[in-house]
């Protein structure tokens, strides 16, 4: 049954095709994913809490220092507290089989099976959250994240010689929380989970709704003072309503990454 929702254009081609006798194709969502998708990323983070604090290294009994090199000293820390922004790009690409008497609709594109296409999609995703939770003996570390997201998911479809490109930009909020054991003060793994609802801000699509939800697996090495680098796996997951076809897109695969501390 075609959407209710659809652009004037597309509503008159509807009418159309209900004139001669037509019948409607039955709008289809447009879904898949790619499982082979690199994402790289950068942090930057403003600790509330520093992690580690430098001191002094103490005097000896005659009250000469013993060293003027300053150290590091482990010490359990209660808490933590940052204030983190991410930005984090991946790109796949998928093929879409369309059925007889199907179609899918975004905006005024519109593909009618049965057809097949390539998708192709770029998505931006950037991020500004508070994270913050205690510490457990200075190794295990159980944290909530609460902020602001925004993303951009650039569609490429392409059909034979046809190829027809839209814009999804959607804002919102998102939360999630955070796993980390830290068996070294240079060295952690953490495992992550964050989902954000957004809505639409710039868009030649007419969506509705749009949501983004990631799992990530990541070890972080500290090799200097305030910077980190990141590698691991990470699966995001778009989905999209809008006025014509609903977008499920799955992208998954290795990650690489630096955060820069504050």
């Amino acid at each position: 049954m075609f959407h209710p929702g659809t652009s004037l254009k597309n509503l008159a081609w509807c009418l159309v095709l209900q004139a001669v006798g037509c019948t409607i194709p039955e709008t289809v969502p447009l879904e898949g994913g790619d499982r082979s998708v690199f994402t790289p990323f950068i942090r930057l983070t403003y600790d509330f809490v520093p992690q580690n604090e430098p001191v002094p290294e103490e005097s000896d009994a005659t009250g000469e220092a013993q060293s003027t090199k300053k150290v590091y000293l482990s010490k359990p820390v209660r808490g933590r507290m940052a204030l983190e922004f991410e930005f984090a790009y991946a790109s796949g690409d998928s093929k879409h089989a369309i059925g007889y008497n199907e179609m899918i609709m975004l905006d005024e594109v519109i593909f009618i099976g049965p057809d097949e296409i390539e998708a192709g999609y770029d998505l931006y995703s950037s991020s500004l959250v508070f994270r913050g939770g205690p510490v457990i003996e200075d190794i295990l570390i159980l944290e909530g994240l609460i902020g602001l997201g925004l993303e951009r998911l650039d569609l490429d479809l392409v059909s034979g010689d046809r190829r027809e490109s839209e814009r999804i930009t959607t804002a919102g909020f998102v939360a999630g929380a955070r796993l980390t054991v830290r068996p070294l003060d240079w060295l952690e793994f953490y495992g992550q989970a964050r989902s954000g609802i957004s809505y639409p801000t710039v868009s030649d699509v007419f969506s509705l709704q749009t949501s983004l939800t990631s799992l990530e697996l990541t070890i972080a090495v500290t090799p200097i003072d305030h910077m980190s680098l990141l590698a691991g796996y990470r699966n995001w997951r778009y989905q999209g309503e809008t006025l014509g076809s609903e977008i499920d897109l799955t992208l998954a695969g290795p990650s690489l990454g630096v955060q820069i501390r504050f």
